[in-house]
């Protein structure tokens, strides 16, 4: 399929911005049909972009990659270290398809989307006519590892493995479109083509209006709709669950993406269970029945028990209630077997025997070693093609024949024949180039096309737009993003209509998301409730390590020396020291060890390691929060930065202020932007019970020490409670109307009464709980603090502290602390670990 060709026009020739651009000769430039002429369907942007100009154009940019990192869009690649977290890729100049190109295009992925189609139904459901009557060879079948031997007899909705699906396209220098790869198993890369649609629209505001965009939403709510209505169970209301690896997986950000675009729950293996084969997910309601699983974890992942062993992203169990037809699996277990790239060189003779057509969109260049001609025809020109491995699942590196050696050469046709069938040879694709941005010009930069198609009735449907993969340099030929390649928003013209025709149904009654989330995974509770507790602990510690940086700042001159002294005494006491302090205090020690708990990340309870814990636990659960609160958790992120050399104190004191302002505002986002549900529920909770947790300890290091009355000042600071104690008592403070503010108060969010009241607040209103059970253990525990506070005289635990009894205060705040862990443990066992085998209706 090539570009037709287009006369150019003066209107169409172009300097300025452009004037330097220049592809590499020999190779199909997508923008300019000769030098300086620009293609009509490019004009109208290349236009804008010159008006921009390269100030502007840079600018905008800043702009764009300001909004990647508030969205926390990363790509988390492989490298010598193992994982590293990387920001994701992206180019502002969008790459632009024209309508009757892309209806071309269009055409030749849905075909192939059927022919795939029926490949995987008759090696799974069928008697296997491909293999009998010779179209497919055995062994590239029986040999690939991803022939899930298991799943053979499974049946799926209108016969349909392959729900989702995405073609790697890549344009020849005489124009053609060719197929690099087809991706069957868990097609990647959507959700990013979303995230680009959405800054690169914002970015260039005139030219996305002017050229008339096809929408990209269309396509999410067809699949949406797709799956729906293929769920097994025929609900109206059917639970679809995205599956995935986990944080670690290098596309998580794609997954929590889609998970909330879609509504749907996000869940890990482990969040899945398969009771009478059926498959269920453990939320805090208990176990709930799943009708669909949208997988992007690799299908022989799936089922430890019968597909891989050592899988910890599967759920055991799981072939079995798909073979019961219990739940619908998308992609279909197995659909993998047609990802081998040693199938493109059958597929214009299959496709001419199982659907009477022309196959549309040929293959690039590809011969499989199995076969003994193409075999020999990989031998005598190794030195001119790439050499990959013939399954995806293979550990064969990909490797250039041009850049062997002659001993490297003939190990390589050694290996080739010793195990033929694991090997292809594939012709070098010179890749078509298009304009990228790169730091303050126009480069060209070759380009590969990802296209994206979805099941819908009987037959396919294409996503108006694609993720355009850009290579890391104009002579690297390899778009990979796993080594640093880059990405584009595609721009398909031609109206706000979609080319396939399909219209997404208008509905009398609308049918939010929301509705299909009727429970809480497990996990994202147990997450969201240490996330409180992390962000509470996190704030607890800047807060003591701000009031002791302000009197470190002020003690050279004597003036705090004695609060300096019996701070560090309660940092002892708390292990926010290693060792315990000398008296008087050895200043340039102490202000070490605290710069240490600020910026050193090997502090086990150090800021730096809480962060890290924050930031762990929220990427857990980053489908559950809105933009603006990522953009929140993203801000932390950059703090507290690298040790100062000069003036450490004071700028220590600046980052800690900038953090404790930044969990406030994340605090804020969490009251005002979270709906009142079992998710909030469970972060506030976790929060509350930190606060208790840690104002009891605090509290009770103070007054147990030699000198508390030192410490009470200090003590009102660190809880936020200064200005309540001045306005309600006119006196220095003293023991007993310091633990009433503290203690005591329910109208102080700061005090522990406060703490109490709503965490049984929260119990009251957890799922399963009834207003009138006394009984559960969690419940007993707050109450039993709530009597000890209310009940024990004050001014006997005020004179325990004046007559230096430490045991006494030390029992009354252990008794607190126990009761407190009790809660903490009750309620993991009831809502996190699901010992309960609680299954709700559905």
């Amino acid at each position: 399929m090539s570009v037709p060709i287009i006369k150019s026009s003066a209107k169409n020739r172009v300097s300025g911005l452009f004037k330097s651009y220049q592809p590499p000769a020999g190779s199909f430039d997508e923008a300019f049909s000769a030098p300086g002429i620009v293609r009509p369907h490019w004009a109208s942007l290349v236009q804008n972009l010159q008006s921009l100009g390269a100030e502007e154009l840079s600018g905008l940019w800043e702009n764009g990659r300001r909004i990647l990192r508030d969205h926390g869009v990363t790509y988390n690649a492989l490298d010598e270290n193992k994982e590293a977290e990387r920001p994701w890729e992206l180019d502002p100049i969008p790459f632009v398809v024209s309508a009757d190109e892309w209806k071309r295009i269009e055409s030749g992925i849905i075909q192939r989307a059927r022919l795939l189609n029926h490949i995987v139904n008759d090696l799974y459901l069928g008697p296997q006519r491909l293999l009998r009557d010779g179209f497919i060879p055995s062994a590239l079948v029986y040999a690939n590892p991803n022939f899930l031997r298991p799943c053979r007899g499974i049946r799926v909705p209108n016969d349909a493995w392959l729900h989702l699906l995405a073609v790697d396209l890549a344009r020849s220098p005489d124009g053609f479109w060719w197929v690099l790869d087809d991706r069957t198993q868990t097609p990647s890369g959507m959700g990013y083509a979303l995230e680009n649609r959405t800054i690169v629209a914002r970015l260039l505001q005139d030219a996305f209006r002017g050229e008339q965009v096809q929408r990209l939403n269309f396509f999410f709510s067809a699949l949406r709709q797709t799956l729906c209505e293929m769920a097994p169970s025929k609900t109206f209301w059917p639970r679809i669950v995205l599956l995935t690896h986990g944080p670690h997986h290098e596309a998580y950000y794609e997954h929590s993406l889609l998970a909330r675009f879609l509504g749907f729950t996000l869940a890990e293996g482990a969040d899945l269970a398969v009771r009478d084969r059926k498959v269920f997910v453990k939320t805090v309601e208990g176990l709930q029945r799943v009708d669909v699983i949208l997988r992007r974890v690799n299908d022989v992942a799936c089922d430890p028990l019968e597909l891989d062993g050592d899988s910890f992203s599967g759920v055991p169990g799981l072939v079995e209630a798909a073979r019961a037809g219990n739940v619908l699996i998308s992609n279909g277990l197995g659909a993998s077997v047609v990802e081998t790239p040693a199938l493109l060189p059958f597929l214009p003779g299959l496709c001419q025997h199982l659907l009477g057509e022309d196959l549309q969109l040929p293959s690039a260049g590809t011969w499989w070693c199995g076969q003994a001609r193409e075999q020999g025809h990989v031998m005598e020109n190794l030195e001119s093609m790439i050499i990959k491995g013939a399954f995806p699942t293979s550990k064969r590196k990909t490797v250039s024949g041009a850049e062997l050696s002659a001993e490297e050469c003939a190990k390589l046709k050694a290996r080739i024949r010793a195990r033929p069938h694991e090997y292809i040879g594939q012709s070098v694709v010179n890749l078509s180039h298009a304009p990228v941005w790169v730091r303050d010009h126009i480069q060209s930069r070759p380009i590969v096309l990802r296209v994206y198609v979805a099941v819908r009735g009987n037959s396919y449907i294409v996503m108006p737009g694609a993720l355009t993969k850009v290579s890391a340099s104009s002579t690297n030929p390899v778009t990979g993003l796993q080594i640093g390649g880059g990405s584009k928003d595609t721009w398909v013209l031609g109206g706000g209509a979609p080319a396939t025709g399909f219209q997404p149904p208008i509905e009398l009654e609308s049918r939010p998301a929301e509705r299909m989330l009727t429970g809480v995974p497990s996990r994202t509770a147990d997450n969201l409730f240490w996330l409180g507790r992390y962000a509470e602990r996190l704030e607890q510690t800047l807060r003591i390590l701000r009031c002791m940086v302000s009197r470190l700042n002020d003690a050279p001159g004597g003036g705090m020396l004695g609060e300096v002294n019996e701070l560090a005494k309660v940092f002892h006491i708390l292990e926010l020291l290693p060792e315990e302090p000398v008296e008087p205090p050895d200043l340039e020690w102490l202000e070490s060890a605290v710069l240490d708990l600020l910026y050193d990340p090997a502090v086990p309870d150090g800021v730096c390691n809480l962060l890290s814990k924050t930031r762990q636990t929220v990427c857990r659960v980053r489908d559950r929060f809105s933009s603006d609160t990522w953009r929140i958790l993203t801000g932390l992120r950059q703090y507290p930065g690298d040790r100062p050399t000069r003036l450490p104190l004071t700028v220590a004191q600046a980052s800690i202020h900038d953090l404790v302002v930044e969990l406030a505002a994340l605090s804020g986002m969490a009251m005002e932007s979270m709906t009142r549900g079992p998710e909030w529920r469970f972060l506030d909770f976790g929060r509350r019970l930190e606060r208790a947790s840690n104002l009891g300890k605090l509290v009770s290091a103070v007054l147990t020490g030699a000198r508390p009355e030192l410490l009470f000042n200090p003590l009102l600071e660190i809880c936020d409670s200064a200005l309540t104690y001045r306005r309600r008592y006119f006196s220095q403070p003293e023991v007993v109307s310091l633990l009433d503010v503290l203690m005591r108060d329910d109208t102080n969010p700061r005090t522990l009464m406060f703490q109490i009241r709503e965490m049984l607040r929260h119990i009251r209103n957890f799922p399963g709980a009834m207003e009138g059970a006394e009984y559960l253990e969690e419940r007993v525990g707050l109450e039993e603090i709530k009597r000890v506070l209310t009940q024990r005289q004050l001014g006997a635990l005020a004179k325990a502290v004046k007559t230096g009894r430490t045991t006494v205060v030390e029992e009354y705040f252990e008794s607190i602390q126990r009761s407190l862990e009790t809660v903490s443990e009750a309620v993991t066992i009831r809502y996190f670990s699901l010992t309960h085998s609680r299954v709700t209706p559905g």
